[in-house]
């Protein structure tokens, strides 16, 4: 047995502390939120689709330009299965700003009959405590926070953000303020691949903000609309697309993708020149999805504003260096499992009412997450049970999908499985009921 008092134990001690402290550390946290980018249209997606071009068919993959998101991939967890909790913005962004990680059917029924805001970080609808937003709960930590772009919640303040652009009670849609934010201050001869390499000015905001806080831990809503409509991106991200022969609606989605891509590698060399890349926690995914062909415009078709599953489906990256391992899992994770995820990081614990799994164990090497299911109510009900995808339409309509080998559901096989259609049915009933009764959680 090793002395007490020996230098050998001196060192294990030093060492034991020094893991406990590693341990107790609390990273940034960087929230990066793609708004209509289907899961097919990334570098790193492994998608089976293909695009007409001048060279013949030819892989989403090759067309597509995400050098930088494809990167971000690459430095950590990868989920390629991930879902938000709907397939239109404001009813998924619910549910990332919800603490809880609600889905936006109990964060409805909760805000009936609630008290009004009182200022103090719960959301403009209600301030009941069921209300309580993930900016809000973070900041209870010790947390300060700063909202950019798209945001459901009202004003950055109703919302639970310290600093913010909303500064309207209203969701922040087109024309609203924050909306710009990504676009505003944008120039390619100065910002992104293009540029010169001086600061963009479109990060300026966010620079204010982490100029100001001066070293307090951060929390970051990053949501640009892009490559949401409109679909203006630069003739320089334009231009290379147009010269391949893809379809006009091909070349403003795309180059609209390559914009957002561009605008999260600024992200990523301004946490780099603060050097702050190595102490803070990203997440990605996307509010939604998008049917690129399948789709002409939103809600007909395969894709957003439909049951389909291009219309949710959507990876989720974790990125922490040196802390999170380096992974691509194949787990079902949906997007009420970030906010869970990202208070377990934070040492806020986790809140009675979550709904969400904290995948903080998996992404640190544990084992699988387990979930085998994911149900959706939005636009009708949806079972994704593989190898099935069970769709029921709001009038009533069903389908099957095989899902693994027909994953953008063109063959409907409902009729030749009656007993996986009433099973299905039956699974996606329950889980509204069970939704809906949570409604009395504290």
């Amino acid at each position: 047995m090793t002395d007490p008092g020996s230098p050998a134990s001196a060192v294990l001690l030093a060492l034991l502390l020094g893991v406990a402290a590693c341990g107790a550390e609390r990273p940034n946290v960087v929230l990066i939120i793609g708004d209509d980018l289907g899961w097919p249209y990334y570098g790193f997606a492994d998608s089976p689709q293909v695009l007409t071009t001048t060279s013949g068919p030819t892989p989403v993959a090759d067309v597509v330009q995400t050098p930088h998101l494809d990167a971000l991939a690459a430095s950590g967890a990868l989920f390629r299965n991930g879902y938000a909790t709907a397939s239109v913005c404001q009813p998924s962004m619910t549910t990332l700003l919800s603490a809880a990680g609600l889905h936006w059917v109990q964060w409805e029924a909760r805000r009936v009959g609630s008290k009004p805001a009182r200022g103090d970080g719960t959301s403009d609808r209600g301030g009941a405590p069921f209300d309580r937003t993930l900016p809000a709960e973070l900041e209870r930590h010790g947390y300060r926070s700063w909202e950019g772009g798209k945001m459901w919640g009202g004003s950055f303040r109703d919302a639970g953000f310290t600093h913010g652009l909303a500064t309207e009670r209203r969701p922040v849609l087109a024309g609203m303020p924050g909306s710009a934010f990504g676009r505003e201050g944008w120039d390619p001869a100065t910002c992104g691949s293009t540029g010169d390499g001086t600061p963009c000015p479109a990060l300026d905001p966010l620079r204010e903000f982490l100029d100001e806080i001066d070293g307090a831990p951060f929390f970051v809503w990053f949501a640009p609309m892009l490559p949401h409509k409109p679909y203006d991106a630069p003739p320089e991200y334009r231009r290379p697309l147009a010269g391949l022969g893809l379809a006009r609606r091909e070349v403003l989605y795309l180059a609209n993708v390559r914009w957002f891509d561009e605008l999260v590698g600024e992200l990523l060399r301004e946490l780099d020149a603060r050097r702050l890349r190595d102490d803070t926690l990203i997440v990605y995914l996307s509010d939604n999805g998008w049917g690129l062909g399948f789709q002409g415009v939103f809600g007909q078709g395969r894709g957003k504003g439909t049951p389909y599953d291009l219309g949710s489906r959507t990876p989720v990256v974790f990125s922490w260096p040196g802390r999170i391992p380096v992974g691509d899992y194949p787990d079902l994770v949906l997007a009420s499992d970030v906010p869970a995820t990202i208070l377990s990081y934070a040492r806020a614990g986790r809140l009675p009412e979550s709904m969400g799994l904290d995948l903080r164990a998996r992404l640190e090497g544990g084992a699988p997450a387990g979930r085998t299911e994911i149900i959706q109510h939005h636009l009708g009900d949806t079972v994704l049970a593989p190898p099935w995808r069970y769709v029921r339409h709001a009038d009533g309509r069903e389908e099957l999908y095989a899902i693994a080998v027909d994953p953008f559901e063109q063959a409907d096989r409902a009729a030749e499985h009656p007993r996986i259609v009433a099973e299905y049915r039956a699974r996606a009933e329950a889980h509204l009921q069970a939704l809906l009764a949570e409604r009395a959680v504290p």
